[in-house]
């Protein structure tokens, strides 16, 4: 699945590329910043290993984690970004952040009791066919 999306991204945003004639723009922008090519590389590895992260989750653990951890993670960042680059924010956001996360962990929190109800359910039920 991995090895899948990966290919399918990289035809696509290849033949995006030669469509718009961006080909030659990309090699010069490269000839000219040199050193951006380093920060490209790191890009491709921080994404490579992030997809790797997700799947790995998205194998181990039950399905409503991955989309907790995932809106967790970029809510951090934005909240993260305004303190460290002291960006401006405005109350309205400020808000709309927290509803967000309450959101997310309210429905977290909401699934997980769910499949806790679910098992001890099973387990009863698996102990009183024990009994009988």
């Amino acid at each position: 699945m991995f090895k899948d999306a990966s290919k399918w991204k990289t035809i696509v945003s290849l033949f995006s590329s030669v469509i718009t004639l961006e080909i030659p723009g990309i090699f010069k922008f490269f000839y000219s910043h040199p050193e951006s090519m380093f920060h490209i590389l790191l890009l491709c590895i921080s994404g490579t290993l992030g997809q790797m992260v997700v799947y790995w989750m998205i194998n181990n653990f039950k399905q409503h984690v991955v989309p907790f951890v995932t809106t967790s993670r970029k809510i951090f960042s934005v909240v993260i970004s305004i303190i460290f680059f002291n960006h401006e924010s405005f109350w309205v956001q400020n808000i709309g952040i927290v509803i967000v996360f309450s959101v997310v962990l309210f429905d977290f929190i909401q699934e997980i009791s769910a499949g806790k109800a679910v098992e001890s359910r099973d387990i009863k039920t698996s102990q009183s066919d024990l009994n009988e």
